[in-house]
C-alpha cells in the first residue's frame, strides 16, 4: 500500500515538468497551476475540497439503491457533501453523513453537521439531514436524541445552524413512528424553505397541532405543515376553508415550492386536485387540473406561475390576478396537446419551455413532442422534436427535478437530455446532453460524431444535498446561470488527450470541450456540479490530483477558475546523522525556595506502622554493623605482627575511628 501510494505521489510529481502555459497562458495564478493543473483551461486549479482524514471512507460514494452526490453554494466558496464514514467531529451514525467544506486562505476545512443516531436497531442508509440553506449554513434535520432542552425524547426535527453553531426545536411533539420505520420524515417529504430558513414547510401524517385531522398511518392524505421560526402551524387550507382539510395534501413534494421569503407557497389539492398557491395566508386555485392530469412552473419568488392544464399553457400573474393562456390561437384553433407533466420556467417568471404535440412554430412536427420556449418578447419559438422516452416527455418524471434540464437565468438557453439524435453526430438511442440558445440554436454538447460506438451521457445519480433552497432530491446544475457553459461526464474520448478509457468531466463552451478531470487517471472521475458563476466545478475521482492527496479514497475536487493553493514541499530523504532527530535543549533550572512557590503550604505526614518501624530497624542495622568491624580488628591485630600488615591494620583502625565507628 505505501510503494503504491509512493509511486502514484511521483506520478504526479512528474507532471510537474508540464509548462503551466498549455492550459491557459498568463494567468495571475500561475504559480498555483503546476502538475495537472497545468493543462486546465481558463486559468483554472486543481484544488482538494474534501479533507485528508475521512476515517478510511469514500465520499460522494456510489450505491446503487442510494446514489449520491453534492450541492455548491451560491457564495462561490462552499460544497455539501457526504461521507461515506463519520469525519473528524462527526455525530453522525448513519453510513452515510453530511458535511459542509468552506473554502478558506490555505484550503478547505470540512463541518459535519448530521446529528447522532441513538436507539437504532438497524443503522439507516443515509443521515436524516432533510434540507439545506442556499448559503449551506443551516440544515434540517431529523434526530432521536433530543438536541435541545425543550425537546422530548423521540424523533424530532431540528435547524442546525454551522456558524455560529446552534440547534433550534421545530416539532412540539415528537413524531410517531409508522410501520417501524426509523425516520418519519423522508425528503419526499420536505417542500422547502425561505433562503434564511425562518419559514419551513413539510408533510407528516402526525397530528402535531390542534387543528389538524387525524390521519391513517399509511393512504394518500398528509397533512401540510409551516414553522414560522417560532411556532408550527397546518397550512393545509383550501380557498373557501377556514380549517385544514381533513383529506390532507398528496405524499410527495413534487408539487410544493416556497419563496425566497416564505410568504408563498405552492401544494396541490388533495386526491388529484388543482394546484393551490397560498399567498401571504390567502389560498388560491392555480386552476383545474382536467382529469387530475396538470403541471406547473414558477419563477423564484413565484409572483408569475406556469401551468399546463387541459391541453393548454396559462401563465397567472399573482401581483396582477390575471390569468391568461398562451396558447390560444397557436395551434390554429384545436388543443394544443400540452404535456402535463414538466414545464421549466426563467427565475424571473418571463419565459418558459413545455412539450406539445401541436405544430406552434416553424420547424415544429404536428403529433410529434416538440421542445417549446414562450417568452414575453419573442413569443413560442421551436426547439427541437424530442423522442417520446425523453425525461422531458416521459410521464413517469413527475418530479420537476428529474426532467435533466436546466434553464439559465435569463430563460434564453436550455440544456436538456434526449436519445432522439438531434444534430445527427449521434446514433439514436444514445443518451446525449444538448444545448440550445437564441443565439446559437441546438448543439449537442457530449458528441463526437467520429465515434463508432459512443455510450453518451450517463445517468445521473440522484443528488441527495440541494442548494439554492432545494430539497436533498435535486439534481445537478448541468448549465451555467449565463447559460454559455454546459457541465457533464461521459466515458466517450472528446479529446485526444482523454486517453484513460474512464469517465471523465467536461466543459463545453461555445461548441468547444474542455477537459476538467485529466483524462489519463486510473480512475476517472464524474462531474457532480458548478457554482452559479461557474467559477467552481465539482467532480469527484479517487485519482490524487494534488500532492496533498495521499490516500486512494475517492475525494472531491474542485477545478476553481483563479484558484490553487501552495503546494507541501515533497520530503527530501536523509543520510547518515542527518537522520538523527535534533537534541532537545536542558530543561530549565526549577525555582527553590518559599518566594518562588505558589500553592497550599507543606503537609504534615501522615503516620503509619511503617514509618515507626523505620528508626528501630536503622538502629539495629548501625549496632551490626559496629560488631563486625570490631571483630575485623582484633582478627587484624592477633594474626599479624609484619610491619605491612599492622601498617594496614593500623589505617583501617584509623579510618574507622574517623567515621566514628569505633573498633
Amino acid at each position: 500500500m505505501k510503494l503504491f501510494a509512493l509511486a502514484v505521489l511521483s506520478a504526479s510529481w512528474a507532471v510537474s515538468a508540464v509548462p503551466a502555459t498549455a492550459g491557459a497562458a498568463g494567468c495571475p495564478n500561475e504559480i498555483f497551476r503546476g502538475g495537472l493543473s497545468a493543462l486546465l483551461p481558463e486559468c483554472r486549479a486543481y484544488e482538494k475540497v474534501s479533507p485528508d482524514e475521512k476515517a478510511n471512507g469514500d465520499v460522494e460514494t456510489r450505491l446503487g439503491f442510494a446514489q449520491s452526490r453534492g450541492a455548491a453554494g451560491l457564495d462561490e466558496d462552499g460544497y455539501a457533501f457526504l461521507s461515506y464514514n463519520g469525519l473528524p467531529g462527526s455525530e453522525g451514525g448513519a453510513l452515510q453523513t453530511g458535511n459542509v467544506a468552506k473554502r478558506g486562505g490555505d484550503g478547505w476545512i470540512s463541518f459535519p453537521f448530521s446529528p447522532s443516531i441513538v436507539n437504532e436497531t438497524t443503522i439507516p442508509m443515509v443521515s436524516s439531514s432533510l434540507l439545506i440553506s442556499q448559503d449551506l449554513n443551516k440544515v434540517l434535520v431529523e434526530s432521536q436524541k433530543p438536541l435541545t432542552p425543550d425537546a422530548q425524547p423521540g424523533p424530532n426535527l431540528y435547524v442546525r445552524t454551522i456558524s455560529p453553531p446552534s440547534v433550534q426545536l421545530i416539532t412540539p411533539t415528537p413524531l410517531p413512528i409508522f410501520n417501524g420505520n426509523l425516520y418519519t420524515v423522508t425528503a419526499q417529504n420536505i417542500y422547502g424553505a425561505s433562503n434564511d430558513f425562518s419559514h419551513i414547510v413539510f408533510q407528516n401524517r402526525a397530528k402535531l397541532t390542534p387543528d389538524s385531522p387525524v390521519l391513517p398511518p399509511s393512504g394518500q392524505g398528509m397533512n401540510l405543515y409551516e414553522w414560522n421560526g417560532s411556532t408550527l402551524k397546518n397550512i393545509d387550507i383550501l380557498p373557501g376553508q377556514t380549517q385544514p382539510d381533513s383529506r390532507g395534501v398528496g405524499v410527495s413534494n413534487a408539487t410544493g415550492a416556497v419563496s425566497p421569503d416564505g410568504q408563498r407557497v405552492i401544494f396541490r389539492a388533495p386526491q388529484g386536485g388543482p394546484y393551490v398557491l397560498r399567498d401571504h395566508g390567502t389560498p388560491i386555485y392555480l386552476g383545474t387540473c382536467v382529469e387530475s392530469k396538470c403541471a406547473y412552473a414558477a419563477s423564484r419568488d413565484l409572483s408569475t406561475i406556469f401551468t399546463a392544464d387541459g391541453g393548454d399553457l396559462y401563465r397567472y400573474d399573482v401581483e396582477a390576478g390575471e390569468r391568461v393562456n398562451l396558447a390560444a390561437g397557436a395551434a390554429g384553433g384545436g388543443s394544443a396537446e400540452v404535456n402535463t407533466v414538466n414545464l421549466l420556467a426563467a427565475p424571473d417568471g418571463d419565459a418558459v419551455f413545455f412539450v406539445a404535440k401541436a405544430a406552434m412554430a416553424p420547424g415544429a412536427t404536428a403529433g410529434a413532442p416538440n421542445l417549446y420556449r414562450w417568452s414575453a418578447g419573442d413569443g413560442i419559438e421551436f426547439v427541437a422534436r424530442l423522442n417520446p422516452s425523453d425525461p422531458f416527455v416521459a410521464a413517469q418524471n413527475v418530479n420537476a427535478q428529474s426532467m435533466e434540464a436546466s434553464i439559465s437565468d435569463a430563460g434564453d438557453a436550455v440544456a436538456f437530455t434526449s436519445v432522439g439524435a438531434l444534430t445527427g453526430e449521434s446514433p439514436a438511442g444514445v443518451r446525449e446532453i444538448y444545448h440550445w440558445s437564441q443565439a446559437e440554436g441546438l448543439t449537442c454538447a457530449s458528441c463526437n460524431a467520429g465515434l463508432a460506438s459512443p455510450a453518451g451521457y450517463p445517468v445521473p445519480p440522484t443528488q441527495i444535498l440541494g442548494g439554492a433552497g432545494a430539497t436533498i432530491l435535486s439534481s445537478p446544475s448541468p448549465l451555467s446561470a449565463d447559460g454559455k457553459k454546459v457541465f457533464f461526464s461521459t466515458v466517450d474520448r472528446l479529446l485526444p488527450q482523454d486517453t484513460n478509457g474512464k469517465m471523465d468531466a467536461y466543459e463545453w463552451v461555445g461548441g468547444t470541450v474542455h477537459l476538467i478531470s485529466t483524462g489519463t487517471g486510473d480512475y476517472g472521475a464524474e462531474f457532480l456540479d458548478v457554482s452559479p458563476s461557474a467559477k467552481d466545478i465539482f467532480f469527484v475521482t479517487r485519482d490524487r490530483l494534488v500532492a496533498a492527496d495521499r490516500d486512494e479514497n475517492t475525494d472531491v475536487y474542485d477545478a476553481r477558475e483563479g484558484g490553487g493553493f501552495a503546494e507541501p514541499a515533497p520530503a527530501v530523504p536523509c543520510e547518515a546523522e542527518a537522520c538523527r532527530p535534533p537534541l532537545e535543549a536542558a530543561p530549565a533550572a526549577p525555582q527553590v525556595g518559599s518566594r518562588s512557590f505558589s500553592g497550599p503550604p507543606n503537609q504534615k505526614p501522615k503516620s503509619s506502622a511503617k514509618k515507626k518501624q523505620k528508626p528501630k530497624q536503622q538502629k539495629k542495622q548501625h549496632q551490626k554493623k559496629k560488631k563486625q568491624q570490631k571483630k575485623k580488628s582484633k582478627q587484624c591485630k592477633g594474626k599479624s605482627k609484619a610491619k605491612s600488615k599492622a601498617n594496614k591494620c593500623s589505617q583501617k583502625s584509623h579510618k574507622a575511628r574517623s567515621t566514628g565507628k569505633r573498633g
